[in-house]
């Protein structure tokens, strides 16, 4: 028991920190829209984006406002708005933080009407989450089928227990072992196999 929990500890730790990180890149995705639609009314009122930004900590809440107030605080210190906008992708690395980071650095260095590419990139990160709550609530079943594969597997086992004498004597023989890990192979295959169906990205 010591050994398995001494190796195991490591795995589960990094499993729930990713876990987390997900979480929370996940809420700042989920900010990302209004706080363009703010820099985009900024821009027409023809603010900087260093005080755009501004606003947006200012109005938009955590977690977003967080990293934002990094950036504006760097930017305060000096720091040159492009570095700022780059160390704030690595700290928070998401597709949609990718297209927001990248637009504002390409307005900056090539011009451009960035109050309507903000606005049309917010209209658009709208309409995905729409879009993927459509989808997560068409695929919930499938998804909780893969959840429930392996609990239903470990009931069957148990109530064969329960009916059959010696039932787990089986599994310490050759031919027991050959049977537990197919078992266990088909369990995994079917789990990955609907959660890989199940995992339809916009």
């Amino acid at each position: 028991s010591l050994a398995a929990g001494t190796a195991l500890t490591p795995i589960a730790s990094n499993m729930f920190l990713k876990s987390r990180r997900m979480i929370y890149i996940r809420k700042i995705d989920g900010q990302l829209s209004e706080a363009c639609r703010l820099l985009s009314s900024a821009a027409r009122a023809g603010l900087s984006v260093p005080q755009g930004l501004e606003i947006v900590v200012q109005e938009m809440p955590a977690p977003i406002k967080n990293e934002l107030a990094t950036v504006v605080r760097e930017l305060q210190l000096g720091s040159d708005l492009e570095v700022s906008l780059r160390k704030f992708l690595d700290r928070v690395n998401s597709k949609d933080i990718h297209v927001f980071v990248n637009a504002l650095i390409i307005q900056r260095r090539a011009g451009g009407d960035l109050a309507k590419v903000l606005s049309e990139m917010a209209s658009t990160m709208e309409e995905r989450k729409i879009i993927n709550k459509t989808i997560d609530a068409s695929i919930a079943q499938a998804r909780f089928s893969a959840y429930m594969l392996p609990v239903i597997s470990a009931l069957v086992i148990y109530l064969l227990s329960q009916l059959i004498d010696d039932f787990f004597g089986l599994f310490t023989k050759g031919f027991g072992i050959v049977l537990l890990a197919i078992f266990l192979l088909l369990q995994a295959i079917g789990f990955f196999l609907i959660k890989k169906i199940a995992d339809i990205r916009v």
